[in-house]
């Protein structure tokens, strides 16, 4: 094997290696139709340890359904090495802690993750620019897989205020 290979194995605690490109992942992934590269070729790539694998839009298309996993005959954690190569690619890119930040950011004021104010707020906190991937939203929208919209729900400060002791007791 060689470094990259080994580290994508340590990050996501499975073992590449064990593929033999059945091919089973790709073919029960819901997001396939969008992706550059299928599940099974990403394996392939991490396998061959491709770095190359980090750019391709495939791995933030996943939506980590965990379907390819659970299918795999041979028991790899395939969204687990997927997730293991956006954290290679967001430490190099930035500090994965501003992607975090954007998530418990919308968690908060929302109470459930919208991917809008997802996108909107990372743009903003890394510096990427406002409308850097409206292409690829608007593509999703029309689609009928991204609301515009956020859905309310329960104001997360406020229950765990409660939880905690607090007010509303």
């Amino acid at each position: 094997m060689n470094d990259f290979t080994d580290a994508i194995n340590a990050i996501s605690q499975t073992n590449v290696m064990r593929c033999y490109q059945c091919g089973r992942c790709s073919g029960n992934c819901p997001m396939a139709h969008e992706m550059d590269l299928l599940p099974h070729q990403v394996i392939q790539h991490a396998l061959m340890g491709d770095r190359q694998v980090c750019e391709t839009k495939s791995i933030w298309l996943c939506d980590g359904c965990h379907t390819c996993t659970e299918r795999c005959p041979r028991g790899i954690d395939i969204a687990g090495v997927i997730d293991a190569l956006r954290m290679v690619t967001t430490s190099r890119e930035m500090p994965l802690a501003k992607f975090n930040e954007s998530i418990l950011t919308g968690v908060r004021r929302t109470g459930r993750l919208n991917e809008v104010i997802l996108g909107i707020h990372f743009n903003l906190t890394a510096k990427r620019g406002l409308f850097n991937g409206v292409g690829d939203a608007m593509r999703l929208f029309r689609k009928g897989k991204l609301p515009i919209i956020p859905h309310r729900g329960a104001n997360l400060s406020k229950l765990m205020d409660k939880v905690r002791g607090g007010e509303g007791r």
